[in-house]
C-alpha cells in the first residue's frame, strides 16, 4: 500500500549529555516535495526492518504523559492544527530529554500519513552524517545529510487503531541503551501491556505464521520451528530479554530477514526485550483441544512421526500406538461385543 503525507514538520533539539536543551522549531509545515515522500518511505521501511520494538497504548495520566492529549486535539477535536500540535509535542519531548543526562538532541521529524483505511502519526529522531559527493563541477565536497541507518529513536500511533478503541496503537524503538532511549517512551507516554502471557500468545501466533510463509520443505521448517522454542525457552530459563534478532538469526541463519520481516513489521504488534512466559511458548510444540466430554493433548512429534493424523474434513483424529495400559483401561469398562 502506498503511503501519503499529509502533512509533515521538522524541528530541531540540541542537547548535550549532561546538559539542558533547547527547540529550533519550524513555524509551517513542509511543502510536499518528492523529497519529502522520499524520506517519509524511507524511514517508514528502516522503521519496519529494524528489531527492538515495543508495542503499547497511551497512559492513562495524560497531566504527565500529555502526547495523548495532544494528538486527540488535533486529530479527534480538530481543536489545534498539525503546527500547533508539534509544537506542543516538541516541549514534551524537551522536558523528558532534559530529564535524562544522557540523552542528546537531533533532528526530529513528525508526520501525519495514510496508508490506505490506516492513519498514522510517525516521529523520528534523526542525526547529520557528513560524507563524500562530487559536484557539477567534478570536485570532491562535503554533502551533509540524516542518517537513516543509525536511527536512534521512533515511533509510530496508529490513529485510527486509537481512535476505534483498541488494545494496542503505540510502537516504538527501544535504541541500544533503554537508559538513554526510556525518555522517548516517556515522550510517547506509552505504557506496556502487563500480561507478559498474552504478549507470549501473540509472539507464538506470529512466529508459526512467519515459520509457515518459509520457503523451505516441511522438515527445515520443523528445524526452525525448534530452534526458535529452544531459543525461547532458555530465555525462560535464564531470565534472558527476547531478541527478534537473535531468535531470526539463530533459526534462519541463511536469511534471518525471511523471518524478521514479518517479526518486525509494526503491524505485528510483537514486542522486543522481554522474558517469555513459560507455558505460553506450549503452543509452539504442543497442540491440545477439548469437546464437551473429552480432551485431547499432544507434542508436534507424535504428527511428524506419525502416530497422529487429522482428517480436517470427517473432523476425526486417528491416534497410532496407543499404549496397552490405556488398551486395558478402556477395555475394563467398555469391553467388545
Amino acid at each position: 500500500m502506498e503511503l501519503t503525507t499529509t502533512a509533515a514538520i521538522a524541528h530541531k533539539i540540541t542537547k548535550a549529555q549532561h546538559a539542558e536543551g533547547t527547540l529550533q522549531l519550524r513555524d509551517s509545515t513542509l511543502p510536499p516535495s518528492n523529497s519529502l515522500d522520499r524520506l517519509i518511505d524511507e524511514i517508514h521501511a528502516a522503521y519496519k526492518k529494524r528489531a527492538g520494538k515495543s508495542h503499547g497504548a497511551f497512559e492513562p495520566d495524560e497531566q504527565n504523559y500529555p502526547t495523548a492529549a495532544n494528538l486527540r486535539e488535533h486529530f479527534q477535536q480538530q481543536a489545534a492544527d498539525f503546527v500547533v500540535t508539534s509544537h506542543a509535542l516538541m516541549q514534551t519531548l524537551l522536558v523528558k530529554a532534559n530529564q535524562e543526562n544522557l540523552a542528546t538532541g537531533g533532528s526530529v521529524l513528525m508526520a501525519h500519513v495514510t496508508n490506505g483505511e490506516s492513519q498514522w502519526f510517525i516521529v523520528t529522531i534523526l542525526t547529520d552524517k557528513v560524507s563524500a559527493a562530487i559536484d557539477d563541477n567534478l570536485n570532491l565536497v562535503d554533502s551533509v545529510h540524516l542518517d537513516l541507518t543509525s536511527m536512534r529513536f521512533a515511533g509510530r500511533v496508529d490513529i485510527t487503531r486509537w481512535l476505534d478503541g483498541e488494545e494496542r496503537y503505540v510502537s516504538f524503538l527501544q535504541g541500544a541503551s533503554r537508559d538513554v532511549s526510556d525518555y522517548f517512551q516517556r515522550f510517547l507516554g506509552c505504557t506496556h501491556p502487563k500480561t507478559i502471557r498474552k504478549e507470549t500468545i501473540r509472539l507464538v501466533e506470529a512466529v508459526r505464521n512467519a515459520v509457515n510463509r518459509l520457503e523451505a520443505t516441511d522438515e527445515q521448517r520443523e528445524t526452525a520451528r525448534l530452534q526458535i522454542y529452544q531459543y525461547l525457552d532458555a530465555c525462560v530459563k535464564n531470565g534472558v530479554l527476547l531478541s527478534i534478532d537473535s531468535l531470526c538469526n539463530r533459526a534462519w541463519p541463511d536469511n534471518p530477514d525471511a523471518l524478521r520481516e514479518p517479526l518486525t513489521d509494526p503491524d505485528s504488534g510483537i514486542s522486543d526485550g522481554f522474558v517469555p512466559h513459560k507455558t505460553a511458548l506450549r503452543g509452539l510444540v504442543r497442540f491440545e483441544g477439548k469437546g464437551p466430554h473429552w480432551q485431547v493433548k499432544f507434542e508436534r512429534e507424535a504428527v511428524t512421526e506419525g502416530n497422529i493424523k487429522l482428517d480436517a474434513d470427517s473432523k476425526e483424529i486417528t491416534i497410532k500406538n496407543v499404549p496397552d495400559d490405556l488398551i486395558a483401561s478402556f477395555q475394563l469398562d467398555f469391553p467388545e461385543p
